[in-house]
């Protein structure tokens, strides 16, 4: 097993523990179910660990959880009016690559899938992979018992039908097309090593290849704030894109900051202007959706001498007063403080 399927099968005999404390019964779903079945544990290198859990259960989980394991979080969504928990490991952090996932405890987590009560026909919905299916849930529950990576976890009550309905009729000699593997493009970051140990992890400093644009969000995102932005702070939607665009305009503007300064000191807005357009317009972009953008002190002294001749003294005092807290110094300095050696600053030496 790897670090991060270790810590799932942590999160898994907790709540194992929680669901016999509390009476309430639950049992493996999707690819975690499908692996235990046919392989006894993990298969290739997946982390998706889904589980299901009657709606009834959710409330006396949630007050167990508080009550006796600290080191455990719970979240709770919804997906198109489905409900999902999240039992998270406070102290891990998971750098998703394809910096989609926005969770207030961005941590490694059991996904655990709320099964509403059933239809007359004994039906329950079930929500996979962006797919709504209807499933007896005698199906599911009572669970039958399974083995996982050396340990009795419960499995759903049918697996024939429970797989004839998701996977495929002829189950048994198919291969598990529901979910993906994601390891490879995801880091396992400690929390309690700190950010600076962090930031040496190589797959970290892999985030500043190139060729890993996709990646920078989630990586910016971690660093800058120190956990992903959840999803239920709505004021903070454009945030992210923020952080990312911010990034991407410090890598392509960095090189050009003594050419803009000397443009800048000889007055020549015209070229300024051109040079800089990008940037107004992100600058504009950001600003009508509450948020003011910094990234670099050389370029933001040419962008407030042209909005303000374009935009007026308003317009600049909007935009500066906007700027997040987080933000104000500046992407060079922040890598710095964090012990980056981004490969623009060890080319410029810069101290800044």
């Amino acid at each position: 097993m790897t670090d991060l399927q270790k810590i799932l099968c942590a999160l898994l005999d907790d709540l194992s523990a929680i669901c016999a404390s509390i009476d309430a019964e639950f049992c493996l779903a999707d690819r975690l179910a499908w692996d235990a079945l046919k392989y006894g544990g993990f298969h290739d290198n997946t982390i998706d660990a889904f589980v299901n859990l009657p709606a009834a259960a959710v409330q006396p989980l949630l007050a167990e959880v508080e009550r006796a394991y600290p080191q455990r979080v719970v979240e709770r969504y919804q997906v198109d009016g489905n409900e999902f928990l999240r039992l998270v490991a406070a102290d891990t952090t998971l750098l998703d690559m394809n910096g989609q996932r926005y969770f207030e405890h961005p941590g490694i987590a059991v996904t655990i899938r709320v099964l509403p009560e059933p239809d007359e026909q004994g039906e329950v919905g079930y929500r996979l992979d962006e797919h709504d299916y209807s499933l007896p849930l005698a199906a599911i529950f009572p669970p039958a018992t399974g083995n996982f990576e050396g340990r009795e976890l419960p499995l759903p009550a049918d697996v024939g039908q429970y797989f004839s309905i998701l996977v495929d009729p002829d189950w048994k000699r198919c291969k598990y097309t529901g979910s993906i593997t994601r390891e490879a493009f995801s880091v396992l970051v400690d929390c309690r090593r700190g950010y600076q140990a962090m930031m040496q992890l190589p797959q970290v400093r892999e985030l500043l290849n190139p060729e890993h644009l996709p990646a920078r969000h989630a990586f910016v995102e971690l660093l800058e704030q120190g956990k992903a932005v959840t999803r239920r702070a709505e004021q903070l939607s454009y945030y992210p894109a923020m952080s990312y665009d911010r990034f991407l305009l410090w890598e392509k503007y960095y090189p050009q900051r003594e050419q803009i300064a000397a443009s800048l000191a000889a007055g020549d807005l015209e070229h300024l202007t051109q040079t800089l357009q990008p940037c107004i317009d992100k600058v504009e972009h950001y600003l009508a959706q509450g948020l003011g953008l910094y990234f670099d002190a050389v370029i933001h002294a040419a962008l407030v001498e042209l909005l303000l001749q374009q935009k007026g003294q308003k317009f600049i005092d909007a935009w500066q007063e906007l700027i997040p807290e987080q933000h104000q110094s500046g992407v060079a300095s922040l890598l710095q403080l964090q012990g980056v050696a981004h490969p623009l600053l060890e080319a410029s030496g810069s101290n800044e």
